[in-house]
């Protein structure tokens, strides 16, 4: 059995329980005959019916020893108010005061017996044979010498075989007057194991009620849209705190010196409110089911009874409880109403929803009834529960399906982000320090040093005139399949393809940069081995790579935004991908990026001079990483490394001659290396031509 099946079953075996009926007597005129009855099994009598009635006369013990025996004006009807109750042809109303009188023949032999007192309206004074037993405020002829209190208790009482109660009550605070409840006699044992029950169950649903309220207003805290979970947090608060104001009056035992008007006031109160709390949970609920106007005209009716019972005093708003009743029925009603067309509309909870609600509803109507005709109220704590955990379970229900949809929405999002990286780099995000591309705001931007990479296919153009745009797009994505892994790889990441070229960022060393440029040569000689296979040309890359400071940030406007890089560095990354042609080296750095790396010995590289691209004021050295040729060229180029960067020397030292014979018989020994005839050729026409003195061997070049 599963907990909630537990926790249901101990409720209904708590409602049999109460649900026993009291042993029912004959009172008539003020007298019960107990004298035949066993007290010892017969468990706990109702003194329910006909008590003589003294009205507008408080007597005492001593009064009924008299000669003549005072005259009652009347029967009373024990629990009731005396509110139109006709003494001396006149109908009494709520205000008064008067004496209720029972005497009882108890059997030769009984138990030990105990009487449970339940508050009367509005002050009451007990006699037991003589003896004051109990009282609840100050019993008066008038409000000025009368102070209404709400008290319950059990009182231990020594009878004979005669008990004689003297009950003086009366009223100047309250709409009805008189004995409302029951007043119960049994064996000391039965009425105060009885009376424990009473509590143990109000304990119990206080309980529950304050764990119900802390949970929904959680959940509200988490999810503030979720509107729900905090009107029913609200209406189990105010439920729960009505259960101290009413029945048992846990209030009086907590608080002793409670004012009475202040605590009838918060037991008004809490009943006033309750439906305007209850209509916006279904409201919420069920929006497209409960018309909003009908709810904000609950909301306002409640408020003015709310206002009415902080304004006035308990007499004049406890007058309107028949009227808040009816109020309450035609809420109930509507409520019925807004429910049931959410089960026809198969929205989800209805069902449950609506069950727990009729049988809260019906609860509340039945002791409706019953609190006018015995001024008790007996039904509405199990109704109340059951409707409790319904609505707790359709809640739970709602947060679990919420929960999944959380769940879905998550999956997708955390996929939406994946198709977003592939767009815009989550290393692009990072950077701009947001958890993911949802935060990102346009003008985000973050200065920093990074590494530059610039890779470009060369003579694409005239390559993708033989082909088919289909044929180009799958050309382009197979070499490109082949390069992203290795930026990432080497912890880079692609900012841009542009067309056939692509702009990749590191941050770290820039040696992972000079890395990816290496194996980029390496899977582009390889992919040319698949493509000679399929009887494809080769096709050749240059990369340029420099480091230098940067800013990553979004440029746009509010309805179109772009992540973007602005520096001289990309700039001058983009100029040396472009020397790559002039030179023919595969791949060209900075002489700034090769002084940043830390085992230098681990790249095989020559010097190439200084260039200076048009549009830059400062010239920058730069150097051929010879690793990115293939294998032949690259032994070649490294053999004759110490003879080229002579000639170098001497071409900056504008010995021509000399240079020229160095680039000569390196160029005739290898014509591929086109640095090596680049540099005869620019050595023959200085010696033709000898340069201005101020010249310092930097070539200009425009380079777009």
């Amino acid at each position: 059995m599963s907990y909630f099946k537990k926790i249901i079953t101990f409720v209904l075996i708590l409602f049999l329980i109460s649900c026993q009926k009291r042993k029912q007597v004959n009172i008539e005129n003020g007298f019960l005959d107990l004298s035949n009855w066993n007290l010892e099994t017969e468990g706990i009598i109702s003194l329910e019916g006909k008590w003589s009635f003294y009205y507008s006369k408080l007597l005492l013990p001593e009064d009924f020893k008299q000669e003549p025996i005072p005259v009652p004006s009347g029967n009373m009807h024990v629990p009731g108010s005396w509110n139109g109750e006709e003494i001396n042809k006149e109908k009494l109303k709520g205000e008064g005061y008067g004496t209720y009188y029972l005497k009882i023949k108890l059997p030769k032999e009984h138990p030990n017996l105990a009487i449970k007192f339940n508050y009367a309206a509005t002050s009451l004074k007990a006699y037991s044979n003589g003896k004051l037993i109990h009282e609840q405020g100050v019993v008066g002829t008038s409000q000025k010498f009368s102070i209404p209190s709400y008290i319950n208790q059990i009182k231990f009482i020594e009878a004979s075989e005669e008990l004689e109660l003297i009950i003086q009550v009366s009223n100047f605070f309250h709409k009805k007057g008189g004995l409302w409840q029951n007043i119960l006699i049994g064996k000391e044992r039965d009425i105060q194991v009885s009376n424990d029950f009473v509590l143990f169950y109000d304990f119990f649903l206080f309980g529950v009620l304050c764990i119900m309220t802390i949970y929904h207003l959680g959940l509200y805290l988490l999810r503030r849209e979720e509107k729900t979970y905090l009107f029913f947090a609200s209406f189990c608060f105010i439920i729960s705190v009505r259960i101290l104001f009413t029945g048992e009056t846990w209030i009086t035992t907590l608080i002793k010196d409670i004012d009475w008007s202040n605590q009838i006031k918060i037991e008004y109160a809490t009943f006033y409110i309750s439906p305007t709390f209850f209509a916006s949970f279904v409201y919420y609920l069920y929006k497209k089911e409960f018309n909003k106007f009908i709810w904000i005209l609950i909301c306002l009716v409640g408020t003015l009874f709310l206002l009415l019972v902080v304004l006035t005093p308990p007499y004049f708003f406890t007058e309107s409880l028949l009227y808040f009743q009816i109020f309450t029925i035609l809420c109930g009603l509507y409520c019925l109403f807004a429910l049931v067309l959410a089960i026809i509309r198969k929205r989800v909870g209805a069902i449950a929803a609506c069950i727990g609600w009729v049988l809260f509803f019906l609860s509340i109507v039945g002791d409706i009834y019953i609190n006018e005709i015995y001024g008790s109220s007996v039904i509405t704590p199990f109704g109340l529960f059951i409707f409790i955990f319904s609505q707790s379970f359709i809640l739970s229900l709602i947060f679990s399906q919420t929960f999944k949809k959380s769940i879905s929405l998550t999956e997708h999002l955390k996929s939406t982000n994946v198709a977003y990286s592939r767009f815009v780099p989550s290393d692009f995000i990072e950077y701009l320090k947001r958890d993911d591309i949802t935060e990102v705001l346009l003008g985000d931007q973050i200065k920093t040093e990074m590494t530059v990479l610039f890779c470009d296919i060369r003579s694409f153009s005239t390559l993708s005139e033989s082909m088919t745009p289909e044929d180009t797009f799958k050309f382009l994505n197979a070499y490109l399949k082949r390069v992203g892994p290795v930026i990432r790889n080497n912890n880079g990441f692609i900012d841009k393809f542009m067309g056939d070229g692509i702009m990749a960022l590191f941050s770290g060393k820039p040696e992972d940069a000079i890395l990816s440029a290496i194996q980029i040569q390496e899977e582009v000689r390889a992919y040319n081995i698949h493509r000679l296979k399929q009887n494809y040309s080769p096709i050749e890359v240059g990369i340029g790579v420099h480091i230098g400071n940067l800013m990553l940030g979004t440029i746009g406007e509010a309805n179109r935004m772009d992540a973007t890089v602005i520096s001289d560095a990309v700039n001058l990354a983009s100029r040396l991908e472009g020397l790559t042609k002039v030179y023919g080296s595969p791949v060209l750095i900075s002489d700034e990026t090769f002084n940043r790396v830390i085992d230098q010995e681990n790249y095989k590289c020559r010097v190439l001079g200084r260039v200076q691209v048009k549009g830059k004021k400062e010239s920058v050295g730069i150097l051929e990483i010879i690793d990115g040729n293939n294998d032949e060229i690259a032994e070649y180029k490294l053999s004759s490394k110490p003879i080229f960067e002579k000639g170098i020397i001497f071409y900056l030292n504008k010995d021509f001659e000399a240079a020229k014979n160095v680039f000569e018989n390196i160029y005739k020994a290898h014509p591929e290396d086109k640095a090596a005839k680049l540099f005869y050729e620019r050595s023959i026409k200085f010696i033709q031509t000898p340069p201005s003195p101020d010249w310092d061997g930097v070539e200009i070049f425009e380079i777009k």
